[in-house]
């Protein structure tokens, strides 16, 4: 853990820049202003080294290259042995392209506005069973629990008991020691797998597992459906619960705010787009080069490695005005870049969207006048996500910060 009071040498972000450090999950915000303003392309010394894009327009530059900056060999440098590849996302057009334009139809925002009544039904069944509580973790207990319920049960059909565990195997795979990733996401497709074969041996439901398992085309084989499956279900389980949770904890310690989103409907939509802005649950994602590149002044080789920074895109100077100030009436269009961008922006940031306006609503109806505890500070991890550790929400209680 990181000393409040300690000194951090942001400089030292600009040549060896960590994405898995405890300092950088800190100090995350001050770490992306600097280098904005002094080396808006870093480079890290870790392992084999890479480089990381920290300006919109470099990272729009590369993402719309997908031949040039490749997914295929995954979206975080120094791969733990064993990991296993997560495909859409860590995949390369032409095989790409197929999967995706069957899996896009099924998150549509049509299909999307469509699961509202299935969201909102659980999310007032979770605010209700805290009713006679004075205080809840908020991050376990609401904001990662309702987003799974989304996407496992309602979406792709599971239990609850397959997103618990699930949610633990994510953890340990995306956060956890660097020893344990492998085995702990290899667990999460031995779960999925379980799941695939249940399900070809059912009648078909019509839905996105069914399309996954009628897909056939050369290269898409059973580890790809099993591990497209797990996938969705990783993007559909913690991304959207920090996003939650980071809004739930501002909206507790600025009063102003949370009234007027509670007396103006129509502003849930600029506010939401701000959330999401500034709270990116996916700040990097990598590529790496399949031939010689210049972005940015910086030359690049065939082989490197390159870390798409979209969480420091949605701080750029050059696009928001006063990026460090959270602003929950921000003028629409709002350009972040928390769902990615170009052929692998985000599947399911229609029902992200929904998960997240809905959780709000429900809980600010059932709490309004919630709070933190005195003095609470919350702690992050970060990797190739950023998760807040954990959040306590004084309900009914006093000594309310």
């Amino acid at each position: 853990m990181v000393s409040s009071s300690e000194e951090v040498d942001l400089e030292l972000f600009e040549k060896n820049y960590d994405m898995n450090s405890p300092v950088l999950a800190k100090h995350w915000e001050e770490v992306v202003d600097h280098l904005h303003g002094s080396c808006p392309i870093a480079r890290s010394e870790v392992g084999e080294g890479y480089w990381v894009l920290n300006r919109r327009e470099d990272i729009r530059q590369a993402v719309l290259e997908p031949s040039a900056f490749s997914s295929g060999t995954g979206f975080a440098p120094n791969r733990p042995q064993g990991m296993p590849y997560f495909v859409p996302v860590e995949s390369d057009p032409p095989f790409h392209t197929q999967l995706r334009s069957t899996l896009q139809p099924f998150l549509a925002p049509p299909v999307v506005r469509e699961y509202e009544s299935a969201i909102r039904e659980p999310a007032r069944d979770l605010v209700a069973s805290f009713a006679d509580r004075r205080e809840i973790e908020a991050v376990w207990d609401f904001a990662n629990e309702l987003p799974g319920l989304g996407f496992c049960v309602t979406v792709a059909g599971m239990t609850h008991e397959d997103l618990s565990f699930m949610q633990k195997r994510f953890e340990i795979g995306m956060l956890g020691p660097l020893d344990e990733r492998a085995a702990a996401m290899q667990e999460a497709f031995g779960r999925m797998e379980q799941y695939m074969l249940q399900r070809r041996d059912e009648a078909p439901r019509g839905d996105v597992i069914d399309a996954i398992l009628a897909l056939d085309f050369e290269g898409f084989d059973w580890e790809s459906k099993v591990m497209t499956l797990t996938t969705l279900t990783l993007g559909g389980i913690g991304t959207t619960g920090y996003v939650i949770a980071s809004a739930l904890h501002f909206l507790a310690t600025h009063a102003e705010e949370r009234r007027a989103l509670m007396n103006d409907p129509t502003a849930w939509e600029t506010a939401i787009e701000e959330f999401l802005r500034f709270f990116p649950s996916s700040p990097h994602d990598g590529r790496r080069l399949t031939e010689p590149k210049t972005i940015g002044g910086v030359d690049f080789a065939e082989g490197d490695y390159v870390v798409i920074h979209f969480g420091a895109a949605n701080r750029d100077p050059s696009v928001f005005d006063s990026p460090e100030q959270l602003g929950i009436s921000r003028a629409l269009p709002n350009r972040h870049m928390t769902f990615g961008y170009g052929i692998h922006r985000c599947l399911g940031s229609h029902l992200a969207r929904l998960e997240i306006r809905v959780a709000l609503e429900e809980f600010l109806k059932a709490f309004p006048d919630y709070g933190v505890p005195q003095g609470f500070e919350p702690e992050y991890q970060i990797s190739n996500t950023r998760v807040i550790e954990r959040l306590p929400l004084l309900l009914n209680g006093a000594d309310r910060a």
